[in-house]
């Protein structure tokens, strides 16, 4: 006859432990507003025209489809978090940074 396993009993965290996940959550949910403040339909499209790129050559540099562009240009949608560090990395590159990452120089 098989042997039944005993459970260990159920922990519950701590208060102490709880606030400190709960802060955490805040600093990570400020960080996420700080950065989608930087972000503006007008922001991607003064950005492409600075680098003097189509947007397709955009969208290669940012990892995200023309069409994605078009709809950040135009306000139709946001970026998720991941391609908002990548528009953000993007963002800080001087024309001829961006135009070496896309073999043009």
């Amino acid at each position: 006859m098989p042997t039944k396993k005993k459970r260990r009993p159920y922990r519950r965290r701590s208060t102490e432990e709880q606030i400190r996940d709960l802060e955490v959550q805040i600093i990570d949910l400020k960080k996420q507003a700080q950065e989608e403040k930087k972000f503006s339909p007008s922001a991607v499209f003064d950005d492409r025209s600075r680098l003097e790129l189509s947007r397709a050559d955009y969208a290669e540099l940012v990892d995200v489809s023309a069409l994605t562009i078009y709809h950040w240009e135009h306000g139709h949608s946001k970026p998720r978090m991941a391609q908002l560090g990548r528009w953000l990395a993007v963002k800080s590159l001087g024309k001829t940074q961006a135009w070496k990452r896309l073999g043009y120089a």
